[in-house]
């Protein structure tokens, strides 16, 4: 060809690599690229140069398309880079100052490249189940679990022990996010754990808990449950409705 002749044109054989977005995976490329450089002859030097920053831009240009593709999604991306560098177009200025390149590639995996594709596919394949797993698990959890209190026992029942340490955990971590805690047991279970906290925090306020004992006797009184207030080793204080009963009987 003429354009060879005249010394300021050139092909390059191309055979490198592009890296995609998968670890360990990367794309062959292999073809042939072709060069100009302005209008005057070359010198072999020159043309050593113009050969070498070719290389370059094209793998600049190859790169700019692929940008870390996934070979396993990205079908197009043989089309792609074909499409980009079958027109000539300047390099960049950093790379020759007067250079124009255009090529033809083909890009392939390697066996090796292909095995690790694989691999990582039917790896993001069982992440992408246990992923809708435990989002399913979540949906059933709030939807029905977490819905009804009782519904909520029984399902911490299932898969706990009874004993008291398990409850009170149930109590403090599974209940606050029942959404319907309107049953008796929820509405005991809150008031308990309420005068609990309240003790636990007057445990070193001697002010504080006599105070609560004197507000909880006047609740006793107006409940007319005196037993409840009875020292251990006090008979039983009956009903004031006994006691008055009582006393009318004497008289």
């Amino acid at each position: 060809m003429t354009a060879y002749r005249i010394r300021r044109q050139g092909r390059v054989r191309l055979n490198s690599t592009l890296p995609s977005g998968i670890p360990g995976v990367d794309l062959r490329m292999r073809g042939t690229a072709w060069y100009r450089c302005g209008q005057g002859k070359l010198s072999l030097s020159e043309r050593s140069v113009a050969r070498a920053a070719t290389v370059v831009a094209v793998q600049g240009i190859a790169q700019r398309v692929e940008h870390r593709s996934f070979p396993d999604i990205d079908r197009d991306l043989q089309e792609r880079v074909t499409l980009e560098l079958v027109s000539w177009q300047r390099a960049a200025s950093t790379i020759h100052p007067d250079l124009s390149v255009c090529a033809r590639v083909r890009l392939r995996l390697s066996a090796a490249s292909r095995k690790r594709l694989a691999e990582y596919d039917a790896a993001r394949r069982q992440a992408h189940i246990e992923r809708a797993m435990l989002s399913d698990q979540a949906t059933h959890l709030c939807r029905h679990i977490l819905h009804d209190a009782d519904i909520a026992r029984a399902w911490w029942l299932q898969h706990h022990d009874a004993s008291i340490e398990s409850w009170e955990k149930f109590n403090s971590v599974i209940l606050p996010l029942v959404r319907k805690q309107d049953d008796p047991q929820s509405r005991y279970t809150r008031a308990a754990s309420l005068f609990a906290s309240l003790i636990e925090r007057m445990e070193t306020d001697e002010t504080r808990f006599q105070a609560f004992l004197n507000l909880a006797r006047a609740l006793v009184d107006q409940m007319n449950w005196q037993d409840l207030a009875s020292k251990p080793n006090d008979p039983p204080v009956p009903p004031t409705s006994d006691r008055r009963n009582s006393r009318a009987g004497h008289n």
